[in-house]
Order: structure tokens, then sequence, then C-alpha cells
């Protein structure tokens, strides 16, 4: 009896142990595809955080927002910021999660030549303000 007590504690823990491990891998799956790990993760992501965009450093910069992205255990938050594009005229389509079978499937953020789908021209007050010199702006009133 003394040593049976023991054996079923044991062999309970056991079963605790598999079925956690079934837990995790019903949360996070992997495939390959065009040979390409492929994740998919069963929980969506948390809301998007609206975040305030600070200054603007020229007219040649555009804003890309903040996203989730899954670290491999948990999503993270990577913060919006001011990006020149590598060419002239493309235009950011955002990173996306797209719901499958097997799960939320993360879709990588790139660039295009062509606007995305719901694409809205910027308005004025998202375009950086020109820097006006109130001293400059006097001497050239005074030469005059």
């Amino acid at each position: 009896m003394k040593h049976t007590i023991p054996l079923v504690t044991a062999i309970l823990g056991m079963g605790v142990l598999v079925m956690g491990c079934r837990h995790k891998e019903k949360e996070v799956r992997h495939e390959y595809e065009n040979d390409v790990d492929v994740v998919y993760v069963a929980k969506p992501p948390p809301p998007l955080i609206v975040e305030n965009r600070y200054a603007c450093p020229s007219e040649q910069y555009v804003w890309v927002n903040g996203y989730w992205y899954w670290s491999g255990h948990k999503y993270v938050w990577r913060k919006g910021r001011w990006v020149r594009p590598p060419r002239h005229g493309e235009y950011w389509i955002e990173p996306r999660y797209e719901k499958h079978k097997r799960g939320y499937r993360y879709v990588p953020g790139h660039w295009d030549n062509k606007p995305p789908k719901h694409y809205k021209e910027p308005k004025h007050h998202d375009k950086p303000k020109k820097h006006h010199d109130k001293h400059h702006d006097k001497k050239k009133k005074h030469r005059k």
C-alpha cells in the first residue's frame, strides 16, 4: 500500500503534464507552405491600440500603424512609426491576421505600388507642418 500511493500520484501527475502539452499543441500550430514555417495561433490578437502620432520628420515619410505580432508565446505590440517608403509612390499594406480552420495566420505588412483596398488619401493634418521662423519672416518684410 505504501508504494501504491506514490505510484498513483506519479501517474496522475504525468497525466496532467501530458494534458498540458496537448493544450499547447492546440494553441499554436506550425505548418510548412512553400518551405516557409507558417504559424497558426488558436486565439485572435487583442484589439488594436490607438496611438498618438508624433511629429513627422518630413513630407517623404508615411505613418505605419502599430500592430500585434506573435512572439512564439504571446502577442506583443509593435508601436507605430514614421517610415520612408523604399520607392516613391509606394503604399504600405498593413499586416493582418486571417482566420482559418487551423487558427489565426499572420500575414506580414509590405510595400506595394498599388494602394490598399480601403485606401484614403491622408488628411491635411496627417501631413507634416512646415516650420516657420518668425525672425526670418520679419527680415523679409523689412527688405521690401
